[in-house]
């Protein structure tokens, strides 16, 4: 399964092995988990995305473990082999310091460059990430937010109106490009901003910050574009194309990690008519081909209900008819379609969650 923004940028290694496509096999875990990581695939890995979903945190009652979760049962696990243990320090050292800061914003670099400080670094982390990530924390009172920008070398230039020019004279004395690295991933900088003052601030550089070439097209991301898909991502805009509540319950009653993700590409993929593509993320580059894919592409998504715009089309029209019947998985109203009184119209696949309705009996 990806690996989450706060866990670093997917790897990709042998062409033929599951890392190849952004993603590695997982235990099953709680649905809100992997359907947050379905989330974060499509947008970061499958369309290359500028701006990720927000991702949020709390802290157990000694304020010492970091939970994924309002519940607290999903404590957050970063790689501790990213960087050689440095990257997970300095992430939970933002979180830590957005927590004591309530409203303020915290800012953390993690730059393009080495994956390992090894002189021989495991396969996986011998190729070096080609992006960078901008990671903004705020604590709301309730939770840390925490949503990751994707910057490349040449958008660096905005990092001046970001951080302050003691700390950026402070990396510009550092020489050793490991040294310079480790230095951005262990020392989050805190700021007088909240997250309004950042998205309503008139930068002063207005250049490119990202540049995409992937799923749909070369696109380019100026200072403008990044703030404006924050704010999207902040009021739940940002559009992806699966139901990925309903894949993560699937995920959870045993579909294989390598069936959703591969699945996932080679639909998007056909859905554009595209024989290949470079997959995002941290390493980016790797093409995947859709003959390779084809054993996924022809079954699991032609289900209409895994589809967000199904989903979202047919909420409004249930939501007002009070003609409806919990589902035995997910509890939450379905419609009947016609005739409640006539069980062949009954759905057959709850909406919501993916769930099969058949052999169930509706009072």
């Amino acid at each position: 399964m990806t690996l989450r923004p706060e866990q670093g940028n997917p790897m990709f290694v042998e062409k033929n092995s599951l890392a190849h496509y952004g993603f590695s096999e997982e235990k099953r875990r709680n649905q809100k988990y992997v359907e947050a990581n379905l989330n974060s695939y499509e947008l970061h890995v499958i369309k290359n995305h500028v701006v990720s979903l927000p991702y949020h945190y709390w802290f157990d009652r000694n304020n010492k473990v970091i939970f994924t979760d309002k519940e607290k049962k999903n404590p957050l696990k970063i790689d501790s082999r990213e960087r050689n243990g440095l990257y997970k320090e300095g992430i939970i050292s933002a979180v830590e310091i957005a927590s004591q800061n309530p409203s303020r914003l915290v800012f953390l670099y993690s730059p393009p460059g080495p994956a390992s400080f090894e002189a021989n670094p495991p396969e996986e982390y011998a190729k070096p990430y080609n992006i960078g990530q901008l990671y903004l924390m705020w604590h709301d009172k309730e939770k840390i937010n925490n949503i990751a920008v994707s910057i490349n070398n040449l958008g660096e230039d905005w990092l001046k109106e970001i951080f302050s020019q003691e700390y950026l004279d402070f990396v510009n004395d550092i020489q050793d490009v490991r040294e310079k690295t480790a230095f951005y991933i262990t020392a989050p900088y805190l700021s007088t901003w909240t997250i309004d003052d950042f998205l309503k601030n008139n930068w002063e550089y207005h250049g490119t910050i990202f540049k995409s070439d992937n799923l749909d097209g070369k696109k380019e991301f100026k200072v403008a574009d990044v703030i404006n898909e924050v704010t999207k991502s902040l009021k739940g805009q940002l559009k992806t194309e699966f139901n990925h509540e309903a894949l993560a319950k699937m995920f959870i009653d045993g579909l294989s990690t390598e069936k959703i993700y591969k699945t996932m590409i080679g639909q998007l993929m056909q859905t554009r008519g595209l024989a290949k593509m470079a997959l995002g993320g941290g390493c980016g580059g790797e093409v995947v081909k859709i003959n390779d894919l084809l054993p996924f592409t022809q079954t699991l998504f032609k289900t209409p209900n895994l589809s967000s715009k199904y989903r979202l089309e047919n909420q409004k029209d249930e939501d007002n008819n009070n003609d409806t019947y919990p589902c035995p998985h997910c509890t939450k109203p379905i419609s009947y379609e016609k005739n409640p009184q006539d069980k062949a119209s009954w759905r057959m696949i709850c909406p919501h969650c993916g769930g099969s309705l058949k052999n169930i009996c509706v009072n």
